[in-house]
């Protein structure tokens, strides 16, 4: 498939999105995403990933938060639901502090379980 793209994702819808910055406290200071769970990035490119995000682009999906991670760079939640994705914990980024970027969600290794709840968003390409 040669298809261009930054990265496909599941975009959260609004109230999704107001759901998830409620639930949970944001560090002053820090910048508040919650806005999408990335399925594949360019950086790291799958073509089974990519058939199934095309395969699958408009389709609302829904997320169930299982955990919530953090680390000194990154707030996110980690999700489950019928969807291929690229990472090891699938996530949706909550929030980065000043020096962190979304990314660093990546990178968290401490997730704890919390309160099961439910998101929804569309199989997005970008």
């Amino acid at each position: 498939m040669n298809i261009r793209y930054e990265y496909y994702g599941i975009v959260l819808d609004a109230e999704s999105h107001k759901t998830l910055k409620n639930k949970f406290v944001i560090p002053l200071g820090w910048k508040t995403f919650a806005h999408h769970t990335t399925i594949l990035h360019r950086s790291r490119h799958s073509a089974d990933v990519q058939e199934w995000a095309e395969a699958h682009l408009g389709e609302v999906i829904t997320l169930t938060v299982t955990k919530w991670g953090t680390s000194d760079k990154a707030m996110a939640v980690e999700v489950a639901g019928d969807f291929q994705c690229i990472n090891a914990h699938p996530h949706v980024t909550i929030a980065t502090s000043p020096t962190g970027k979304a990314v660093d969600s990546n990178y968290i290794e401490d997730w704890l379980p919390t309160e099961s709840f439910t998101l929804t968003g569309k199989v997005t390409r970008f």
